[in-house]
């Protein structure tokens, strides 16, 4: 079998396919196990190339630092609650809450509760999840995270009510 890039004899020597005649030829002079492998590679390219993309465009993390007061970056990683460090790597940071958005309790366990951004429904704060530190901030800090697919609260400081 000759080429599959070259095709029959012409008047004076060989034709030579177009790109689509020969990229057929080529899958015809193929195997079945190479087109499967010829066409897995492709796809696999094609999904890395979507990925790298996806990478490129995406924001970077989301920090709940004020970038208006860096001064503060040395005091939030300082901030602790009985579960641990509020900052405890870069992506476990703190989100602003307004005043409308916690409130006290009157219970023990659960002094506060907190409204999350984009969310109505209310979540209790454990004692164990307070920050126990004077809010150098002003404004109240929640650290959310998720516990068996239910919003829970990691570290919260109270806001200062301005």
């Amino acid at each position: 079998m000759g080429h599959p890039l070259v095709s029959g004899r012409a008047d004076r020597g060989w034709v030579i396919l177009s790109g689509d005649e020969a990229m057929e030829g080529t899958l015809r002079a193929m195997g079945r196990f190479e087109r499967s492998v010829y066409i897995f590679v492709g796809i696999a390219i094609g999904c890395l190339l979507i990925a790298l993309t996806l990478i490129a465009i995406s924001p970077g993390p989301a920090s709940g630092h004020d970038h208006a007061r860096p001064d503060l970056d040395s005091w939030y990683p300082t901030l602790t609650s009985r579960k641990g460090p509020c900052c405890d790597g870069p992506k476990v940071d703190a989100t602003h809450l307004d005043d409308p958005d916690w409130q006290t309790t009157g219970n023990l366990d659960s002094p506060y509760r907190v409204r999350l951004p984009g969310s109505s429904d209310w979540i209790d704060v454990p004692e164990t999840a307070v920050v126990h530190q004077p809010n150098v901030d002003g404004r109240a800090l929640v650290w959310p995270m998720w516990i068996d697919g239910q919003r829970a609260v990691r570290c919260f400081l109270p806001g200062t009510l301005s």
